[in-house]
């Protein structure tokens, strides 16, 4: 049975890791990795991204409100940002196979993608006088990325490169060793698939998070029993994944917070079965 958990226990350890991560990241860029300015971006960008989405989590579950404005319901908004700490979790997962071969690819699929919107936008509104300036501000900011990153120049050539995964993709991947297909396969299990279904709005996401919201559907003590029970869940998932994130960047980066990462896991560990599960298939045996 999982047990009630003193916040305090785990917050400020949480946040200066967080910090002690982004100050790291900002100073010691692994050796190994110098020269990988793309995968720098996507490591420390989901570190210092994601930071900001664990606070705003945070402030959604508070008890106490100063704004007069805020209410508990603001917990059903937490998904989709719950999700995007996982959409980061899998690139990392990803990336870290092999960082060389994968950051090039995460350069080159954001090149098309950002050819591909240039030239759908010039498309569409090229002759409007309003969008002129505008236009001629991206095609200079894409020629000076294109040079530094020595990518080719939008249309036939950049519309071969190929596009950065998906998490399904990356699942299916013959680019990915058979242990990080097995993890991602869990995580998509057990974690993408539901908090997918929360962020689109799919039937059972739909009644997960509006439930509490229609007064049709319940009465007020019901409403917050709902309340309290989406905020454990949703909080629950929050750390794990965070936690998950900060562990995939510690086990390859090998930075001095293992020791700081395992004391927070053998908390979540003690108080609920998911973090158990996550931890031991994954982090037990590389922190």
């Amino acid at each position: 049975m999982e047990k009630t958990l003193d916040f305090k226990l785990i917050g400020r350890p949480i946040d200066t890791l967080l910090i002690a991560f982004d100050n790291t990241l900002q100073r010691e860029w692994p050796a190994k990795w110098q020269g990988l300015n793309d995968a720098r971006l996507l490591v420390h960008g989901s570190v210092a991204v994601n930071a900001t989405t664990y606070q705003l989590i945070k402030f959604l579950c508070k008890d106490r409100f100063i704004d007069p404005f805020q209410t508990r319901k603001f917990v059903t908004s937490i998904p989709p940002l719950t999700r995007s700490i996982l959409d980061s979790l899998f690139a990392l997962v990803f990336l870290f196979d092999d960082v060389p071969a994968k950051s090039e690819m995460f350069a080159k699929g954001g090149w098309r993608e950002l050819c591909e919107e240039t030239e759908r936008t010039e498309r569409d509104y090229g002759s409007n006088p309003k969008w002129i300036e505008a236009l001629k501000k991206r095609r200079e900011y894409m020629e000076a990325m294109r040079a530094a990153r020595n990518l080719p120049p939008c249309g036939p050539e950049a519309s071969r490169l190929p596009f950065w995964p998906t998490p399904g993709q990356m699942i299916r991947s013959n680019q990915l060793s058979d242990d990080r297909k097995q993890y991602l396969t869990y995580l998509n299990d057990w974690y993408y698939r539901d908090l997918s279904s929360s962020a689109h709005l799919s039937f059972p996401g739909l009644i997960l998070r509006s439930k509490p919201l229609l007064t049709w559907l319940g009465d007020d003590e019901s409403t917050e029993v709902d309340l309290k029970f989406l905020r454990g869940v949703f909080m629950t998932q929050t750390l794990c994944l965070l936690l998950a994130l900060l562990s995939e960047v510690q086990i390859e980066a090998r930075f001095a917070f293992a020791d700081r990462l395992k004391y927070v896991w053998r908390i979540l560990v003690e108080h609920f079965d998911v973090a158990k599960e996550i931890y031991e298939i994954r982090y037990e045996p590389r922190l």
